[in-house]
């Protein structure tokens, strides 16, 4: 705020935590000291912003002719909500505060509809929400700001879609006839659920069987990027270099109990249309001695983040890894500039 300014300013939100569902209301309070020196605005802003950011390519070449790939460093906005916290009255030019503490409440609901949170604020791809205030002043320096990151979820019910919720038969075979059928006693899942079913394996030449791993998979694209995350990888011990005719057993993994983003398709956009999509496969690598034996299936599955409409039934995930409200602020990062690549991935932490 100039050299003869002192501002403090904090958000703090009405709850232990920053995460939200899609529809709910962010609320919370702006707290802001002045310890020195009075100060004139032009109003006090509050944004809400949603964002996806990605990255794109380009070749350059230069005079001696070598080439190099320049990576661009893009965003979408896709939320954009801005509240005036306060502005001048008509009898007023000017906003002035004198030293001392101020505070205002903010309520501000989301829409129902949105893409869930991925990746770090700063890393790339990701999407990301956060709340801005901003200090307008009516000089030419820059603004003062302050930046709280939430964590937003869509309401994915496991009850919208009967069928996820019903037993599901799945089946392939390889070049030597070497079959596997399985069973998955249902399609949907919350973080901390075991996936259980059975699987059947006919060998009719008695190939040597070395394994099979059962792996579930995070698959996400954000605009033109796209990334896959192993998140369980195990090996079952159903087959361990047997040659069996027939084996008949059962599986189970268990979900990871952390705040994974539910499984959602989103197309909307403040300024562009933003494209976001996560989905989650639960995959069978099965391992056969020989040349081109190998066969892969996947079995698509749909991570929810409710298991029904009311939202409390979701709290014993609410505290899991998630930043505080009051060490979501980053310093080292500045929203308005669009010229610098982002800081390194260990240079952002998440503090518990």
């Amino acid at each position: 705020m100039g050299s003869n300014h002192s501002v403090q300013i904090n958000i703090h939100l009405d709850r232990a935590n920053s995460f939200y569902f899609a529809g709910e209301t962010v609320s919370g309070t702006i707290n802001v000291r002045i310890s020195a020196g009075q100060i004139k605005l032009d109003e006090i802003l509050l944004l809400l912003a949603g964002e996806s950011g990605y990255t794109t390519t380009h070749t350059v070449t230069d005079s001696n002719g070598s080439t190099s790939v320049v990576i661009n460093y893009l965003t979408k906005s896709f939320l954009k909500t801005i509240t005036t916290i306060e502005s001048p009255s008509s009898e007023q030019k000017k906003l002035i505060y004198n030293p001392g503490s101020y505070s205002w409440h903010f309520d501000i609901p989301l829409p129902s509809q949105l893409p869930p949170s991925l990746n770090l604020p700063q890393s790339y791809p990701h999407v990301r929400y956060y709340l801005k205030l901003v200090m307008d002043k009516p000089w030419y320096k820059r603004n003062a700001t302050e930046i709280l990151y939430l964590t937003v979820f869509p309401r994915m019910d496991l009850l919208h879609d009967a069928q996820l919720l019903t037993p599901t038969l799945f089946s392939d075979h390889n070049r030597n006839d070497v079959t596997l059928k399985g069973t998955i006693h249902k399609l949907a899942y919350l973080p901390g659920e075991t996936i259980t079913g059975t699987l059947e394996i006919i060998n009719p030449r008695r190939s040597v069987l070395k394994q099979i791993k059962l792996l579930l998979i995070q698959h996400y694209k954000i605009e033109c990027n796209t990334k896959q995350e192993k998140l369980v990888d195990i090996i079952l011990p159903i087959v361990d270099h047997r040659n069996d005719e027939y084996i008949m057993d059962k599986f189970s993994l268990t979900v990871p109990s952390i705040p994974l983003p539910p499984s959602y398709d989103f197309h909307d956009g403040y300024d562009h249309k933003t494209h976001v999509n996560i989905h989650y496969n639960l995959e069978f690598q099965v391992k056969i001695e020989g040349m081109f034996t190998n066969f892969d299936i996947p079995v698509p599955i749909t991570i929810a983040s409710i298991s029904d409409m009311n939202s409390n039934n979701y709290e014993p995930h609410r505290n899991m890894n998630f930043s505080q409200n009051s060490l979501s602020y980053y310093p080292e990062i500045d929203i308005d500039d669009k010229t610098n690549p982002p800081p390194s991935y260990d240079s952002i932490v998440f503090h518990d």
